[in-house]
């Protein structure tokens, strides 16, 4: 639905990791003194062809004697750790904490006390097998975690392919040069502060090996190097699917599944379907996000083919507060009785979101998916509450199967008739309880379909202006004194906006007609003079 996934933290790759380790008692980093310390850390990132990313990180200090300490990967990869001059006194590897108090996922803290001889030197190396994601041309690089003692200083070195391209605005935290080396582009970033991410956006002129790889309905489109990732989500989707046939009464077919590398404005988005009115699209998943917990990055598959259930039992994407609340509702709850704990973030970013909101949660009553509005997360927020507390309050799964029973045949793409059809579902009227919600249930849904149909067909129109853009500004004014209450003016503005959405290229070919005609008439006029 036109990218409208996700506002969230980004984790990191999940592989394996032994790591070697030796502990003493050490104070917490929080109860650190490290105004006595002064060092360099040096972080270097070489990208091969296939996104595989070698880090260097070292250690640098002039002082005879001190502390410090770094994030080293705790679970996704081995790694060797090198004194190279001086030696380590005492080294604790302990969990390690954001500066909210959140716990990393993937990285262990690393404290250690040394004593330079005079100088002291440590070496670190690792390897990160997805460190860039790459679907030719497009290419995203996204660094390690970076975080070490704030009383030290840093710097970033990252070693792109030469056949690469970067453009200076799309390398975060901006660079301090892009430069070649040996071949390759070299982007240096002095940092700022002792936390980054450093996320870099780049083109490729190596071919690309696009593959298919087909098992029952679905077929997932994706580069050689990812073929592991596409098995493991079909097997992902095989495993859920019966549940979500029992939940809606309907089977798929055809399902096609499209893997992307991000770019810096696709951060947020885990994953998107395309909706023009009539079908639903392929779904769009973000490589991105395979570099997380267990259960994050399912989360997002299942909800965007949960869509595809949605739709296939009767629901249109018109109605999107249920599309979006039960694709987000289902899917967490599927993935969290697998023990998959991926979930738990998206689970408290809604729920935190939610108790903003109060339980006011009628404004997404007129979302439709030509809108993104610019707080989205509430939107989900809202979406994701409404639907829990419905389905939660009324039989859980049972009730989304009557209510599927109900629909079936027919196509829901308003409120009201939603309303309708889970009242009989759950044996009650649910009116009242969509009104404290903050709903207008009122009739006011045919005048909304009717401007969401002009919508749709102005898309088909968008040459004709200005009369396409006047007809697109005055139903999405509708759409919004709709969503306040405004009944009366939003009905006399949208019948405005139908009006000319209607008669858009006939208006548009009348008025530069118009203008044609004029000017030749002026032409004609200065030459018989």
């Amino acid at each position: 639905m036109e990218k409208l996934w996700r506002n969230i933290t980004i984790l990191l790759i999940m592989i394996v990791i032994s790591i070697p380790t030796t502990t003493h008692t050490i104070q917490a980093y929080n109860k650190l003194n490290t105004s006595q310390h002064n060092g360099l850390y040096t972080y270097i990132c070489d990208v091969d062809y296939d996104g595989v990313t070698k880090v260097t990180i070292t250690y640098d200090s002039h002082i005879t004697s001190g502390r410090s300490w770094l994030l080293v990967p705790r679970n996704f990869t081995k790694y060797t750790l090198t004194v190279i001059s001086g030696s380590i006194v005492h080294g604790e590897v302990k969990r390690a904490y954001t500066r909210e108090g959140e716990e990393f996922a993937f990285y262990d803290n690393f404290t250690f006390t040394y004593l330079g001889d005079p100088n002291f030197k440590l070496k670190l190396n690792y390897t990160m097998d997805n460190g860039a994601l790459i679907v030719e041309p497009r290419c995203f690089f996204y660094s390690p975690q970076i975080y070490f003692n704030p009383a030290d200083t840093g710097i970033v070195y990252v070693y792109l392919p030469e056949d690469s391209k970067v453009l200076e605005g799309n390398v975060q935290p901006p660079p301090t040069s892009i430069t070649f080396e040996d071949r390759k582009q070299k982007i240096t970033i002095k940092l700022q502060t002792n936390s980054a991410r450093i996320a870099i956006e780049y083109t490729t002129s190596m071919p690309g090996n696009l593959k298919t790889y087909s098992k029952g309905i679905f077929e997932v489109i994706t580069p050689h190097r990812y073929m592991d990732i596409a098995e493991n989500l079909i097997r992902t989707y095989e495993t859920f699917y019966t549940n979500l046939t029992k939940i809606f009464g309907v089977n798929l077919t055809n399902i096609r599944i499209i893997f992307f590398a991000p770019r810096m404005t696709d951060l947020g988005t885990g994953g998107y379907i395309p909706f023009n009115g009539t079908h639903l699209g392929n779904i769009y998943l973000n490589l991105l996000y395979t570099r997380t917990v267990q259960g994050f990055w399912e989360q997002i598959a299942l909800h965007e083919l949960i869509h595809h259930f949605t739709w296939a039992a009767g629901i249109s994407p018109n109605v999107l507060w249920l599309h979006e609340g039960l694709a987000e509702y289902l899917s967490i709850n599927l993935t969290m009785n697998m023990g998959w704990t991926g979930a738990l973030s998206r689970v408290k970013t809604l729920e935190d979101t939610a108790k903003q909101l109060s339980g006011n949660y009628g404004f997404v009553q007129w979302w439709n998916p030509l809108q993104t509005p610019s707080n989205i997360l509430s939107y989900y927020a809202a979406s994701y509450m409404i639907v829990k507390t419905v389905v939660e309050e009324n039989g859980g799964t049972s009730f989304l199967q009557k209510l599927f029973r109900e629909i079936k045949g027919t196509t829901i793409s308003d409120t009201d008739t939603l309303i309708q059809y889970m009242s009989m579902a759950a044996g009650r009227d649910l009116t009242l309880k969509f009104i404290s919600f903050g709903f207008k249930v009122a009739g006011e849904s045919e005048i909304y379909k009717m401007i969401v149909e002009a919508k749709y067909a102005l898309m088909k129109k968008r040459w004709a202006q200005p009369f396409a853009l006047i007809a697109n500004w005055l139903l999405d004014t509708s759409i919004n004194m709709l969503s306040s209450g405004n009944i009366m003016l939003a009905t006399i503005i949208g019948w405005i906006g139908i009006f000319i959405s209607m008669l858009a290229v006939t208006l548009t070919v009348a008025l530069w007609g118009g203008i044609l005609v004029l000017l030749t008439m002026k032409v004609r006029g200065e030459d018989e003079l």
